[in-house]
């Protein structure tokens, strides 16, 4: 073997080496992004669900009240955050589907609430529903018979 046999042997493995060192740095780079991405659907779903409470207080409060014109606009204002809090569902379920999160914590952390937001708003959950990923992550995890 000669000389410049060795040293492309030793460039090659040093190339192989680089490879690898590069190829576990992109891995850990994706486990970051993912977490990000996992904190980013928690604050989301968490900032709607505040802001649905925080309307839902107001309007009980003003229902006693004789302020009609103020009921109507807290009643719209409060449907338009449950919309929005649809659609963070929404948006985290697609991101599941998607596999930009850990699904197995994504689905230990939020299967009770998906089962409940779709059973509690049947109405808005059905074949003509504009939120396919919610209802295709329920089933996908409360459809027993597809199992």
């Amino acid at each position: 073997m000669s000389i410049y046999e060795v040293i492309a042997i030793v460039i090659s493995a040093g190339g192989i080496v680089i490879s690898i060192i590069s190829l576990i740095k992109a891995h850990k780079a994706d486990k970051i992004s993912q977490g990000q991405i996992e904190l980013n659907i928690h604050q989301l779903i968490s900032g709607t669900k505040k802001d649905v409470l925080d309307l839902t207080l107001m309007v009980t409060e003003k229902l006693s009240s004789d302020q009609e014109k103020t009921k109507e606009i807290l009643n719209q204002a409060l449907e338009s955050a449950k919309e929005q809090n649809l659609n963070a569902y929404e948006e985290a379920c697609a991101k599941y589907l998607d596999n930009k999160v850990d699904k197995e914590r994504f689905k230990k952390n939020y299967i009770i609430e998906i089962r409940q937001l779709v059973e509690r708003n049947s109405d808005k959950y059905n074949t003509t529903s504009p939120y396919k990923a919610t209802l295709k992550v329920y089933n996908e995890w409360n459809n027993l018979e597809g199992k």
